[in-house]
């Protein structure tokens, strides 16, 4: 019975959380910058919400600052945007 059950539970897999949302660019003095923004679980198609900028330091991008800062789970309790530069 125990073998039966081995091959399933090796072949699930723990659903996986997005961690980056869409990265997009904008054009500063000549200089292509991008940035990664998640949206709220829930809250995808609200019109009207806080938004929150979650600057990194130096050497940093969006994408260290989105994986080490948690803003995206504290984003999801609280209802509001986090744009990561």
């Amino acid at each position: 019975f125990l073998m039966l059950l081995l091959p399933v539970a090796a072949d699930a897999k723990p659903e996986k959380k997005p961690l980056f949302g869409p990265v997009a660019s904008i054009e500063v003095d000549g200089f292509k910058r991008f940035y990664s923004t998640h949206l709220p679980k829930g809250k995808e198609n609200d019109k009207n919400l806080p938004l929150v900028i979650v600057l990194h330091g130096a050497k940093g991008s969006y994408k260290k600052s989105q994986g080490f800062t948690g803003m995206n789970d504290v984003a999801d309790d609280n209802g509001f945007i986090a744009v990561y530069p």
